[in-house]
């Protein structure tokens, strides 16, 4: 594969943004998200779903 440089070019242009995420070995921190069970998914849907749908 050839390489061409243009010179002159922004050095954004020239970076290359998968490189410096092989090249970090720190690993990013795990979200702080909440998980919550598919029956409360399921009532808090019906809840706000049936008010709507008793008009149909």
């Amino acid at each position: 594969m050839r390489v061409v440089l243009l010179k002159g070019a922004p050095s954004h242009l020239l970076s290359n943004p998968l490189e410096a995420l092989r090249d970090s070995t720190a690993t990013p921190a795990p979200s702080q998200t909440r998980t919550i069970g598919a029956r409360t998914v399921f009532h808090e849907a019906q809840a706000a779903l049936r008010p709507p749908l008793t008009s149909i």
